[in-house]
């Protein structure tokens, strides 16, 4: 199987993850990047001319650093974890490719390269509609934080498959701008499904975490959402609590000695290394409907989760008391309650936290969702 991967040289860790999940289930010889995957790296980001040319455009005012990396959960380029041999066929000329030479068209997110890159080979190739074109198959991504389907891009494109992260079927309304533009196209609706964030492939996780014992939990958020701060002040306020925070959260006012602050901006290696080191962490949503950390703390299977119940469709889902701890972080008073009630039994907190590290090795890499992907080509049946 041969796939042709439309890319952006913006930093998307859903892309990188599905990326890596389809190199380590069909071999990165069998996928080619349009545009060079170096492209990627926060240098510069491109533009294509309506000719066909990809046009590498270099600016100071792009905020990168800001873009590009993220404390404590690694980076959104060049994932730490990412393995540096994969070599990958490329492209940097839209006039050099010719999409009867592949099997499958990924559109990896909803970018504006991608956007006229896409456009540039239907106008040259057609549109990929209703009974076939040159064009063949054609999956699209979004990443995206916010929870509406982009209608507008569908109804250009005509994908057979759309599948957005952070998905959420029950909402409805306009979230950073983005309406409900244009037309859903018939053919389309059906083939829009949630497509959650994963774990990268086991093989890159680390050979051993430290043992959930040196803290009781990992607070380690930024203030992208307005449950999180008031939530953290809270629970490091609790004495009988050690705590381990966030370099950038210092400036928490009134907490008590039980905070811990030796957090790091290491890597992701660092970040899961930590995360093993407390006995359970909370993952709450920042900007999107779901959140990575729901599929990073249960790499160590000592670290127990209290979870957010994300609005995105996860399935098979974290159950509450079975792979999870549900908390509502709207209700400070009974969310403290529950987590020092809960980390009273130890035992009970390993077995969650296990049955968790499970759940993800099983059904949730970056592997398993490629293997979806794979499904549905050769079926025509959506059972992601």
């Amino acid at each position: 199987m041969k796939i042709l991967w439309l890319t952006h040289p913006e930093g998307d860790y859903s892309e990188y993850l599905i990326l890596a999940g389809m190199v380590e289930t069909v071999g990165v010889e069998f996928i080619t990047l349009c545009p060079n995957r170096e492209d990627m790296n926060g240098k510069g980001f491109l533009r294509v001319e309506d000719s066909g040319e990809i046009v590498k455009w270099a600016t100071n005012t792009y905020p990168y650093e800001h873009h590009f990396k993220r404390s404590f959960t690694g980076y959104t380029a060049c994932p730490e974890w990412w393995p540096r041999h994969w070599k990958f066929p490329h492209k940097d000329r839209l006039q050099d490719i010719n999409p009867e030479d592949y099997d499958l068209i990924v559109l990896a997110n909803t970018r504006m390269v991608v956007q006229q890159m896409m456009n540039y080979l239907r106008k040259k190739f057609g549109s990929n509609s209703v009974g076939g074109t040159r064009l063949g198959r054609a999956v699209s991504l979004d990443g995206e934080d916010y929870p509406d389907i982009r209608w507008e891009l569908l109804k250009e494109w005509q994908p057979d498959l759309h599948l957005k992260t952070g998905h959420d079927p029950t909402y409805v309304g306009v979230c950073d701008g983005y309406a409900h533009k244009g037309v859903c196209p018939d053919r389309v609706v059906n083939g829009v499904h949630a497509f959650p964030f994963s774990a990268p492939p086991t093989r890159v996780w680390p050979h051993q975490i430290s043992v959930g014992s040196q803290f009781d939990v990992n607070l380690q958020m930024g203030w992208t959402s307005s449950v999180r701060k008031p939530l953290v002040d809270a629970l490091c306020n609790c004495e009988d609590l050690n705590c381990q925070t966030a370099p950038a959260n210092n400036s928490i006012r009134g907490t008590s000695s039980s905070v811990t602050t030796n957090a790091s901006h290491g890597g992701w290696y660092q970040w899961v290394t930590e995360l093993g080191s407390c006995a359970s962490a909370v993952s709450l949503r920042g900007h999107g409907r779901t959140t990575l950390r729901n599929f990073e703390i249960p790499i160590s299977p000592t670290t127990l989760m209290f979870l957010d119940p994300p609005c995105a469709d996860i399935k098979p889902a974290f159950e509450d008391g079975i792979h999870a701890v549900y908390i509502d972080p709207t209700n400070i008073p009974k969310t403290v309650e529950i987590i020092r009630e809960t980390l009273r039994d130890r035992d009970r907190c390993l077995h969650i936290a296990q049955a968790a590290h499970d759940l993800v090795k099983k059904h949730h890499t970056c592997v398993q969702r490629a293997e979806a992907i794979l499904k549905w080509y050769s079926s025509g049946i959506w059972e992601g």
